[in-house]
């Protein structure tokens, strides 16, 4: 299956490319930290819209009580456009319910995919064959930027 192709320009929402990383939900609180300092970040981290919109869902409904908190914590977060057209490549990866989170990564050029989700990312975090890493925010943050 063939890896998705770029944007034209090579980079979404004038970040430049492979300097984003994509947080894969935003809500949970060990990616707090990281938003706080901006730690072991090249550049400001970025999200999809599908991300968001869980996120602030589940989080309204498990911790009504942290939306201005979450919200102050998005500021710092750019949100990147969905890959429907990736979806395809994604899906052979993934599960369908992670495709677009995945799509949507590799579509904005992004150095990493960070998230919580070892279950259905799991087995990504080792590949080295894929356009982008996939790491926990520990493992992102122990690794740094591998670009220089």
């Amino acid at each position: 299956m063939s890896l998705p192709k770029r944007a034209a320009s090579g980079a979404s929402e004038g970040l430049p490319r492979r300097q984003r990383a994509v947080l894969r939900s935003p809500r949970r609180p060990r990616f707090s930290p990281a938003l706080r300092t901006g730690e072991g970040w090249q550049d400001r981290p970025c999200t999809s819209t599908y991300c968001l919109s869980e996120a602030e869902q589940n989080r309204a409904w498990k911790r009504p009580d942290t939306l201005d908190r979450y919200h102050t914590l998005m500021e710092a977060v750019v949100t990147v456009p969905e890959a429907i057209s990736d979806l395809p490549w994604a899906e052979g990866l993934v599960v369908s319910k992670d495709a677009p989170v995945l799509a949507a990564t590799a579509r904005a050029g992004a150095e990493a995919l960070i998230t919580g989700d070892l279950t259905h990312f799991g087995p990504l975090m080792e590949r080295d064959d894929l356009p982008l890493r996939v790491r926990t925010v520990r493992a992102f943050l122990l690794e740094g930027s591998t670009v220089g």
